[in-house]
């Protein structure tokens, strides 16, 4: 969607809003799964702005991917904590069940 209104805006020659929309639309784009993005934006800085925005550009977009690694180191450990809390309920129900057929 924000490289709709990037088109949108550099169609109406709106080129610091056009960088702002590409902005606002890094903190959504994952540059490992959406290098579109990415190289739209970059592209568009190689053609409109300077070394100064393409190494902004280049900033956020290692800023961007440093967070969602940190992401990604955290979530399997949820994940696996998860698991073993569902497998424990699970043991307590069938220990449960085993007691009650005892008595």
């Amino acid at each position: 969607m924000c490289l709709k209104y990037a088109e949108l805006e550099k169609s109406l020659a709106e080129i610091d809003r056009v960088r702002r929309v590409y902005v606002y639309g890094s903190q959504f784009s994952r540059p490992q799964y959406d290098a579109e993005f990415w190289n739209k934006w970059l592209e568009f800085e190689v053609q409109y702005g300077n070394e100064d925005t393409c190494r902004d550009m280049l900033r956020i977009k290692r800023s961007v991917s440093a967070s969602y690694s940190q992401t990604d180191s955290v979530l399997p450990e949820h994940m696996m904590q998860k698991d073993q809390r569902l497998s424990i309920d699970g043991e307590i129900k069938v220990s449960a069940s085993y007691h009650e057929e005892m008595h």
